[in-house]
């Protein structure tokens, strides 16, 4: 699991988003992006051949910062590390994420 770093401030959302991978001679699944509420999770289904692009591989926790506020998921992995990935909230969408506008409800 890698989990990229946020490049910006963060509105998260509701949202599920799953993206896959697929070879194009072999048709493999070689990974998958999922965005939950916003957040990111790369999972790589082998070991890719450039792991930076995928973010960071197995960190600490997520914080989640706000104003007058953090939250922190907290991961249990067979080795350590101090690097966390943060998630700064600069406002909410409590409608239908952006992408929904068009759809028929």
């Amino acid at each position: 699991m890698y989990f990229p770093v946020p490049t910006d401030s963060e509105v998260l959302a509701k949202e599920f988003f799953i993206q896959t991978y697929v070879h194009p001679d072999t048709q493999v699944v070689l990974a998958c992006t999922f965005r939950i509420a916003g957040v990111c999770i790369n999972l790589a289904l082998a070991q890719p051949n450039k792991s930076d692009n995928f973010g960071i591989y197995r960190p600490r926790g997520i914080i989640f910062q706000d104003t007058h506020l953090e939250k922190r998921i907290e991961f249990i992995w067979p080795f350590h590390t101090n690097e966390a990935i943060i998630y700064t909230r600069v406002g909410t969408n409590k409608g239908r994420p952006p992408q929904w506008n068009g759809w028929k409800e």
